[in-house]
């Protein structure tokens, strides 16, 4: 952003940031919001925590199946407490046939 001095000198002045605190999600939450203190997991630590592992939430994710997840570019993020509760409401019945 420009900004002209009161001597009339051209400077450039970054722009004030917003204090986010939340997010709207698009994708397997849609419309819900995110809070920004939650912890977010890569992939490896998503399988860490499930004892599963990291290819298998790769097929999922590419199956359309799986517990929800974020993409920025080729990044993958999941929401620690989304993780959980799906591993906690998922079926050992989901898991035949893989």
């Amino acid at each position: 952003m420009l900004a002209v001095s009161e001597d009339g000198q051209v400077r450039f002045v970054k722009k004030p940031r917003r204090n986010i605190t939340s997010f709207e999600v698009n994708g397997p939450a849609l419309g819900s919001k995110v809070d920004l203190q939650e912890e977010i997991l890569t992939s490896a630590e998503a399988a860490k925590l499930t004892k599963m592992s990291v290819v298998w939430f790769t097929k999922m994710r590419w199956k359309g199946q799986g517990p929800p997840y974020r993409k920025r570019g080729r990044s993958v993020r999941y929401l620690k407490t989304e993780l959980l509760a799906w591993w906690i409401n998922v079926r050992d019945s989901d898991f035949l046939g893989d």
